[in-house]
């Protein structure tokens, strides 16, 4: 079994309910939430109708990474015949994900 599971989810009514129904499955079966399960918003734009925190009011748990929504960018590295040489360093995606592969790497004891 996985040390850690991230739970990808979005800021959106439909998407925190299925959430929250798979973090009631996984703790059915003995995965506990803050310890395993670790919950990432993909999408996320700082006008969006949910907050973070009514995200987490509403799944009664804590967000624990929030990936942006840069469309540009993530059409240019699909669409790209070489995805490392189009993602641009300047960008927030890569620079958030490249944070956040560490982070989770330091916490894994990587």
């Amino acid at each position: 079994m996985a040390d850690t599971v991230f739970l990808i989810t979005l800021l959106s009514l439909p998407c925190l309910r299925n959430t929250n129904n798979v973090l009631k499955s996984l703790a059915s079966v003995g995965v506990a939430q803050g310890e395993h399960v670790r919950l990432v918003i993909n999408r996320y734009m700082n006008q969006s109708e949910i907050t973070v925190k009514e995200a987490e009011e509403s799944i009664q748990s804590k967000i624990f990474w929030s990936i942006p929504n840069d469309y540009k960018t993530t059409m240019s590295a699909i669409t790209a015949e070489s995805r490392s040489t189009r993602f641009h360093p300047r960008r927030t995606s890569p620079r958030i994900l490249k944070r956040w592969l560490i982070l989770s790497s330091e916490e894994n004891g990587s």
